[in-house]
């Protein structure tokens, strides 16, 4: 059970997402339920709820017009540095480096974001298989594969971590077959 104090702010930060989701969401993936699949799988496993927060709004800095300095204000600078770690940068056009440069900021902001971007990369392999161009697909297993061995070293016994080496060798061979 998750206590009164921890839940209000949990709900605090599905309230900020839906609300700024609905002023100024600009992207047609659907950010609400994913957010919330993220967030709820990491608070399945007993993470803490400054991970789960920070896993509603992951996705709040590229997908609505909030600004860092906004999600600060809410939220403390903590869960806004996880969710910076975690956001691509817009001015990176190269697909390839544009996750590379994320994985690299989230090793080096730690544990606590290499797990969120770890549940993250796990939900968003679920819909790989609805994507048509097969060669997108293997980019994107492509890109799960290299965020495994970024992070090996580091969250390889986390639940997420292994989840998501289950569902990679899975869709490794299927998009590979």
């Amino acid at each position: 059970m998750i206590p009164k104090k921890e839940a209000e702010k949990i709900e605090r930060a599905i309230v900020f997402l839906v609300d700024n989701v609905k002023k100024s969401g600009k992207n047609p993936k659907p950010v609400i339920l994913h957010s919330l699949e993220t967030a709820f799988y990491l608070l399945e496993r007993d993470y803490k709820s400054d991970l789960v927060i920070a896993a509603i709004l992951h996705d709040i800095l590229e997908d609505t017009g909030v600004g860092e300095d906004d999600l600060s204000q809410e939220f403390g600078d903590k869960i806004t540095d996880l969710v910076k770690s975690v956001s691509y940068k817009e001015e990176i056009e190269d697909w390839t480096k544009k996750y590379q440069d994320v994985f690299s900021r989230t090793l080096g902001q730690g544990k606590d974001a290499l797990i969120l971007k770890c549940a993250d990369i796990y939900h968003n392999g679920f819909y790989i298989k609805l994507v048509e161009d097969m060669g997108f697909q293997k980019r994107l297993v492509e890109k799960m594969g290299c965020f495994l061995k970024a992070s090996e070293g580091s969250i390889e016994n986390e639940a997420p971590w292994q989840d998501l080496k289950k569902q990679y060798e899975l869709e490794n061979k299927r998009v590979n077959s």
